[in-house]
Order: structure tokens, then sequence, then C-alpha cells
């Protein structure tokens, strides 16, 4: 349980809810660009584990990843598709699991 530096994400909308009232006979559904997505995900994920990132990596995901240290500028932003967004700084990061972990403020 060491300290813990800024989540980083990629999906902008990463944790807000969404409601969808689609009949299921009209989805269309494509796994190849969903595929196709984890995979560009999964790459930009392993460049950066890959030396891009000054500090420890304590734990990633499809969609973030959590380090004592933050990206460089130039690939974090709120907007820009494909680039990180920062989602905040830590005080304590507590991974047991994947997809369970809490993160707190002192």
């Amino acid at each position: 349980m060491g300290k813990v530096g800024p989540t980083l994400s990629v999906s902008s909308t990463y944790g807000t809810p969404h409601t969808t009232s689609i009949k299921a006979s009209k989805l269309r559904i494509t796994p190849q660009v969903a595929s196709a997505i984890s995979s560009y995900v999964r790459l930009k994920i392993y460049n950066i584990l890959n030396g891009r990132l000054k500090g420890k990596i304590a734990y990633t995901d499809t969609d973030s990843i959590f380090a004592t240290e933050p990206l460089e500028e130039s690939h974090i932003s709120d907007l820009e598709l494909g680039k990180w967004k920062f989602e905040g700084t830590y005080d304590i990061g507590i991974f047991i699991a994947k997809k369970l972990y809490n993160l707190l403020n002192k």
C-alpha cells in the first residue's frame, strides 16, 4: 500500500451513467469495432508500460493507469479523442484484485 499518483483514463465518459431504451432487435453489434478499439488501447498502455512513464505502475485496466507519476502533458487532454484524461491524485491506493481497488485521500 504505497502512495499512488494520478489516474489516467482514455474514455471521456468513464464513470458517467448512461441509459438506453433501444429495442434489442434494432441493435447493430459489431464485435470487430470493439476489438479494434480495445487493441488500440492495449497498445497505448503497453507503450507507457514500456518506458514512457516515469515512476512506478500500481495498476492498469482497459481504460486506466494508476501510477506514481503523471504522464507528459502532450499525452493528456479532456477533449481530444485517444488521449488520456487526468482523473486526479490520491494519497493512498489499495489494489486487491482486478477491478477491486480503493483510492483515498488523507
